[in-house]
C-alpha cells in the first residue's frame, strides 16, 4: 500500500516487481479507508506492506491502522500482518529511487572519466611513440 502512484511506480522500478501473487494500491494521501475497500476486494490477503512516506504522518498512519486491526472494528482487518515498510535512508520511494539513480549516474560520470583519462594517456603515449619514431628517422637519415 503506497502513499501515492509515483511512490509506487519508483518501488516497482526499484524492485522489479514480477509478482503475480501480489496487490499493488496507492491511496492518493493516507486513507485507511482506501485500504480496508481494497482488502474487501482482496480477502485472501494475509499481511499489508505499508509503503508510506517515511515521516511523522506515515508513523502516525501505521499506528491507526495497527489500532483498527487490535479494535476488531473492521472484519476485514483481523489476523492481518501490518509490515512497516518505509524507505530507510529518504523521505519516500521516489526519493529513494532519485538517490540509487543518481549513485548510478556518478559510476557511470567516474567511469567515463576514468576512461577518457585513459584513452588521452594512451593517444598521448602513442603521440610520443610516433615522435620519438621520427626523430630516431632523422637521426638515422643524417
Amino acid at each position: 500500500v503506497f502513499e501515492s502512484p509515483i511512490d509506487l511506480m519508483s518501488f516497482a522500478d526499484i524492485t522489479n516487481i514480477k509478482n503475480k501473487n501480489s496487490v499493488y494500491m496507492s491511496m492518493n494521501g493516507l486513507k485507511h479507508n482506501s485500504v480496508i475497500k481494497n482488502l474487501e476486494d482482496f480477502p485472501n490477503i494475509e499481511s499489508i506492506h505499508l509503503c508510506v512516506d517515511n515521516d511523522n504522518a506515515g508513523k502516525n498512519f501505521i499506528q491507526t491502522i495497527r489500532e483498527l486491526c487490535r479494535s476488531n472494528e473492521h472484519e476485514i482487518l483481523e489476523n492481518k500482518s501490518i509490515i512497516d515498510h518505509r524507505p530507510e535512508k529518504s523521505k519516500d520511494w521516489n526519493d529513494f529511487l532519485k538517490y540509487i539513480v543518481s549513485i548510478k549516474e556518478m559510476d557511470q560520470i567516474r567511469k567515463n572519466r576514468s576512461e577518457g583519462y585513459r584513452d588521452k594517456k594512451e593517444s598521448d603515449s602513442t603521440a610520443l611513440t610516433e615522435q620519438t619514431n621520427k626523430t630516431k628517422e632523422k637521426e638515422y637519415i643524417r
